[in-house]
């Protein structure tokens, strides 16, 4: 190896500042298209939500009409509605793999049903709603401790499964978390927690026991 001289190391260093310079200048550059592509991207998607959607018009696609309606305007910083597409379809995926499969959802009370098809969306006025069809739906009275039937047969999914995941979430288990929102108006909403498959919906159950205070009863077996 031919060792360099001082003159000759003082000259590399030249050369490799100069080729920072030029990165940074080059970073900069690309650093400012994207803000700018960033701000276009939430201008429009504040558009179509506030001038179509809340219209009454609806996107060909029920998922991007979906991820529009419901996250339009919540997205952090250099994020887009987009970027919620895939978390979305990998759910939807998920229950349709599940047919036949049980399936429990925790928030104010507790519903649960046996997974009957793939997900459908619900078109109402100006909203977009998620659920996943089940043979028969049943829901956990809070005064009797009993599971009663109900109709339709569909158990709704909250969108903030996909806005606000817990860490704790995983394949079979989603889990919100609405620890680091503000609230000046009240309490914050409950949790949701959403179990799909047997094991993990007997684990749902154990994990989220409820005894009727005035009777002092345990939860019945469900009548699936």
């Amino acid at each position: 190896m031919v060792k360099k001289t001082l003159e000759q190391k003082v000259a590399r260093v030249k050369d490799i500042y100069s080729e920072i310079k030029r990165t940074e200048e080059s970073i900069s550059k690309a650093d400012a298209a994207l803000h700018k592509l960033v701000e276009e991207n939430r201008e429009l998607e504040g558009d179509i939500d506030h001038h179509h959607l809340l219209n009454k018009e609806r996107i060909e696609d029920p998922l991007l009409d979906f991820c529009f309606r419901h996250f339009s305007g919540y997205m952090g910083k250099n994020q887009c509605v987009l970027d919620m597409v895939p978390k979305v379809e990998n759910f939807l995926n998920y229950v349709k793999e599940s047919e036949g499969e049980k399936v429990l959802v925790v928030e104010n009370t507790q519903e649960t049903g046996i997974i009957s098809g793939p997900c459908q969306f619900e078109v109402e006025e100006k909203a977009r709603y998620l659920h996943i069809p089940v043979e028969k739906l049943l829901v956990l009275s809070l005064e009797t401790g009993k599971w009663d039937r109900a109709k339709p047969n569909l158990l709704y999914i909250n969108p903030d499964i996909f806005l606000h995941p817990s860490n704790k979430s995983r394949e079979g288990v989603c889990i919100t978390d609405h620890s680091k929102l503000i609230y000046t108006g009240g309490p914050g909403p409950k949790e949701t927690f959403i179990y799909i498959g047997n094991s993990l919906v007997e684990k749902g159950l154990k994990e989220h026991p409820i005894i009727i205070p005035a009777k002092e009863q345990k939860i019945g077996d469900i009548p699936y």
